[in-house]
């Protein structure tokens, strides 16, 4: 399967991060350089996601994905589009849990961290997903996916996840060359 959001273009994104000052093609998380590997847009949308090095989108284990949702300008539309998409993916019983960061940079934010499956379950990844919007601009989600099982088998903690969100929270889209 290739990585479960490439749907949304059919329907037309612990450590530093370091957002860069102008346009680039690469960013770093958890130490690790993520670069510029794929793209689509239409009129409503725009995906871009990000792999590391040697990797690529049908063959990764972590990716970064940046979704532009030029059509939606609030929260509660960026959250509703992402999660009616990802919905085929996640278990019948899944009851995604909100968060909202602390100290808003954006007049809305919310993040959820998602678990996602092919139909036959060959395909599982670990989705840690940040949503934001402002009056008047495209609402975007930024999301961190990993491949499980994840390295050394690790079970991600709280303080991952928020160390995860606050990198997530790092990006800014239009300083990263789409």
């Amino acid at each position: 399967m290739k990585h479960a959001l490439v749907l949304l273009s059919a329907l037309f994104v612990a450590g530093s991060l370091a957002a860069p000052a102008a346009a680039s093609s690469c960013f770093t998380v958890e130490g690790q350089s993520y670069c510029y590997a794929w793209s689509a847009k239409d009129a409503s949308m725009m995906k871009t996601e990000y792999v590391r090095s040697g990797e690529t989108v049908d063959h990764w284990k972590r990716m970064v994905t940046i979704l532009q949702y030029n059509d939606v300008h609030t929260l509660e539309g960026a959250t509703a589009k992402y999660m009616a998409v990802v919905r085929p993916y996640m278990d019948a019983n899944a009851r995604p849990q909100w968060v909202t960061p602390k100290n808003p940079k954006h007049a809305g934010e919310a993040a959820t961290r998602l678990l996602l499956s092919s139909p036959d379950g060959s395909d599982v990844e670990y989705v840690v997903v940040y949503f934001f919007s402002d009056p008047g601009k495209p609402a975007y989600v930024i999301a961190f996916s990993q491949r499980v099982p994840l390295p050394n088998d690790e079970i991600p903690t709280m303080a991952q996840y928020g160390a995860w969100l606050n990198d997530l929270r790092a990006i800014v889209p239009a300083n990263v060359e789409r």
